[in-house]
């Protein structure tokens, strides 16, 4: 997600210091405090920003990693 805000994002400045660790990095991990969760929350409803974020996400996943069992169930609907 840093890719995606400025320095002028100063709601978001706090992920600078974080350091992402693999593919199951999520706020419990990372421990955010809700005033963080509220601004990624903020961040991510605004100018299309989770799909963006989403998308980038997909991009740099290695091709070995898991695929949780109801990402399957939802393909298969949308095949």
């Amino acid at each position: 997600m840093k890719k995606y805000f400025s320095d002028q994002d100063r709601a978001l400045n706090f992920l600078k210091d974080v350091e992402a660790t693999g593919e199951n990095d999520s706020y419990f991990s990372l421990d955010l405090k809700p005033s963080q969760m509220e601004a990624i929350d903020t961040f991510l409803g605004l100018n299309n920003n989770k799909y963006f974020v989403a998308k980038k996400y997909i991009e740099i996943l290695p091709e070995n990693s898991h695929v949780p069992e109801w990402l399957g169930v939802v393909r298969g609907w949308l095949s």
